[in-house]
């Protein structure tokens, strides 16, 4: 007799998946040259809408420009242009009709900006960043005004990036750089302001917060984050991450630099930097920095790897990427869903994007171009609402699940509220119910995926205590 019947909403998918899970979904590749092994990106950026993405390939100087479909990975349209080094970057503008796009970077070709059509890459404006002085070095390829970063104001006209000068020789043994931080209005081609000069200090990333209120600005060595008021382009906090000891600051290491898209007050960096009060202590992870508070702290566990970041699910998840490892932090409760190695086939490459719309990361590298898609419970696609009965929920050991699979056995997945897999084993039925006992697992709530052919049932139990 059923003493306590709960009639509960299930998730059905017509495919086999599971949480945390890396599907891939499609890969692509391109080239410019097909007799030339090495090309790279500088990577994709999303259209309004996220249906298309901006993908930018170069193959020593010679670039090429596409816009793709983002479920499929189609050419749409696409142009050759040159004078585009692998170092340069693009962003696409406020008004989603356009894009910006940093070229040169050598000798022969100084540094400058395009601004570009996104309907036809036509060419709407062009200027170009006026040498400062003997700034040409025999080292390195002879570089001069190298923009290294690229980020634009939400709010203004306004093009901000890292001006990177290789200078003159000292002498045999020293070799000197010289970074800027500039700001131009790129309809004009006019510079508004010098943010700021550096020296030797290996200037590495900025950012822009989502509500044009903040510049964030994050370098290597004696490790500092700097931070600006755009409305009056002033600099208002300077927070120094390495402390004392410099002779130890060329362990610093940074991977990624991110202003919060909730709460324009917090900044995510994740990188190698001396622990708080232990200077001569290394540690990597990821780390939040608020400017209201003036400090930062460690976000995630002990023996977190730095990488690149990428956020999902309004900053619920966050994607690890180092190259060679993906992680899948709950961002809520700083645990980790899933670790995997990354496939020598279908790398997800760090300069992946990632588009909640169609939940897929897209990621670029030499001759490919491929989608991604990280799956959990709560995003499984193709879904559909019924009621089926599950009893005794709450239970404290045995529970019985009522199926319409014909089979004989269904497949029983476990997991944990983290999506960790506790147990996977066959099923019999019997007359049309599966039962499965909860008695040696401790109380908390649980997922039971039932696999019939290829269809998945996905049943939510509270195990009590």
């Amino acid at each position: 007799m059923k003493t306590l019947i709960f009639l509960i909403t299930i998730i059905a998918a017509t495919s086999l998946v599971r949480a945390g899970e890396i599907v891939p979904l499609w890969q692509m590749e391109w080239d410019i040259d097909s007799t030339v092994a090495y090309q790279s990106t500088l990577g994709q950026k999303f259209l309004k809408g996220h249906d298309e993405f901006l993908m930018i390939g170069t193959d020593i100087g010679i670039c090429s420009m596409q816009i793709r479909e983002t479920t499929t990975g189609k050419i749409v349209r696409t142009e050759i242009t040159n004078n585009v080094y692998e170092e340069n970057d693009f962003e696409i503008l406020p008004d989603s009709t356009k894009f910006i796009l940093s070229i040169g970077g050598i000798k022969d070709f100084p540094s400058g900006f395009e601004v570009l059509s996104l309907e036809d890459f036509s060419l709407i404006n062009r200027f170009d960043i006026p040498l400062e002085g003997d700034s040409i070095t025999e080292f390195g390829n002879s570089y001069v005004n190298r923009i290294i970063d690229v980020n634009v104001d939400p709010l203004k006209p306004y093009v901000y990036f890292i001006l990177e000068k290789a200078l003159p020789l000292q002498s045999v043994d020293e070799e000197k750089e010289y970074y800027a931080i500039k700001a131009y209005n790129y309809e004009t081609g006019e510079e508004v302001r010098e943010l700021r000069s550096y020296k030797d200090d290996n200037m590495m990333m900025i950012d822009v917060s989502d509500d044009g209120k903040y510049l964030a600005s994050i370098n290597e060595r004696e490790a500092y984050i700097n931070i600006w008021d755009l409305e009056t382009l002033s600099q208002i906090k300077s927070y120094q991450l390495f402390r004392n000891n410099p002779d130890l600051a060329w362990k610093t290491d940074v991977s990624d630099l991110r202003f919060s898209k909730l709460n324009s007050d917090i900044i995510y960096f994740s990188g190698r930097f001396s622990k708080i009060g232990k200077p001569d202590e290394f540690e990597n992870g990821v780390f939040e920095y608020s400017i209201e508070r003036g400090h930062h702290i460690k976000r995630l566990g002990e023996n977190t790897t730095s990488g690149r970041l990428i956020f999902a699910e309004d900053e619920k998840i966050l994607f690890l990427n180092n190259g060679f490892t993906l992680k899948f932090f709950n961002f809520v409760n700083d645990e980790l869903e899933l670790k995997t190695s990354q496939l020598n086939n279908h790398r997800v490459i760090p300069n992946a994007i990632y588009t909640p719309k169609h939940k897929c990361l897209i990621s670029s590298d030499i001759g490919h171009i491929n989608s991604t898609q990280y799956l959990t419970i709560t995003n499984i696609d193709e879904v559909e609402e019924t009621e089926i009965v599950l009893y005794p929920n709450p239970t404290t050991n045995n529970i019985q699940i009522e199926t319409s699979c014909e089979l004989n056995e269904v497949q029983l997945e476990l997991l944990d509220v983290n999506g960790s897999l506790l147990r996977n084993e066959l099923i019999t039925v019997t007359s049309g119910y599966v039962s499965f006992d909860l008695t040696t697992f401790p109380a908390g709530s649980y997922f039971i995926l039932l696999k019939c052919n290829e269809q998945i049932s996905t049943y939510n139990v509270i195990k009590e205590g």
